[in-house]
């Protein structure tokens, strides 16, 4: 079969849309993780090893481009092994900055994730699609060009209080510019997926080469994601599925 990434015939392998680690953060226990997502049809799923296609990446591609991507933001994001200084305001923490982080890597890990959703035959992610930018990112992706900063923008946000839930990410808007949600446990991205520029009021935030590393700091409980994944999580309360999707 073709790889979708690098265009050559080889055999392909299963290939997690986010990677199996950031289901390990949480799924120690019996309880796995909560994956959740707004597709008709798709009730949610306990994990305890992710959601992985066989019809994207070939091992090559899998191990050598995005699994550098998603080994680093399991430093990041998982492990957690950056120095962070937070950011105050009004005597209250309202953001993190770091000098610590990988602009590059992570970066691509957030469109990696995207386009590996965009792609996927995974219904799951059935809601993501990157349409005209796909090409666009796939690009990025096997050439590990971040392109201008605001090509693919990304804020970075840390959960206060949640981090055993995962949506499938979905798309939104802000201010009417088109954003993609990434969730991980503990950490949400919006990933701008517009020929716009971000809102004045997201461009503080957005990542940026050489420039430390700012993450916003957010509660998940309450806001509208809190709503969104309570609505989700009710609606198909008693049917959540614990296996190992295929």
């Amino acid at each position: 079969m073709v790889c979708k990434l690098c265009g050559q015939v080889r055999k392909l392998v299963k290939a997690h849309i986010i990677p199996r680690s950031f289901y390990a953060r949480v799924s120690d226990s019996q309880f796995g993780t909560l994956v959740l997502t707004d597709v008709d049809g798709e009730y949610p799923k306990k994990c305890y090893s992710g959601l992985y296609d066989d019809t994207i990446l070939c091992s090559y591609c899998d191990n050598n481009i995005i699994g550098v991507y998603d080994d680093y933001a399991k430093k990041i994001f998982v492990d957690e092994l950056f120095n962070i200084d937070p950011i105050f305001f009004g005597g209250e923490v309202v953001g993190y900055k770091t000098n610590d982080i990988d602009y590059i890597k992570t970066k691509m890990f957030f469109i990696s994730v995207l386009w590996r959703a965009s792609v996927s035959s995974q219904h799951h992610f059935k809601g993501v699609s990157l349409g005209p930018f796909e090409e666009i990112a796939r690009k990025m992706i096997f050439t590990n060009d971040p392109a201008q900063k605001d090509d693919f923008s990304v804020i970075i946000y840390k959960l206060s209080d949640v981090d055993y839930a995962m949506f499938t990410p979905y798309l939104t808007k802000q201010d009417g510019v088109n954003f993609y949600k990434v969730f991980l446990p503990g950490y949400c991205a919006f990933v701008k997926v517009d020929k716009r520029k971000a809102p004045e009021s997201l461009r503080y935030a957005q990542i940026t080469a050489n420039e430390p590393i700012r993450i916003v700091s957010k509660q998940l409980i309450g806001s509208r994601d809190g709503r969104a994944a309570s609505k989700i999580a009710q609606a198909n309360l008693g049917r959540i599925k614990i296996r190992e999707p295929n």
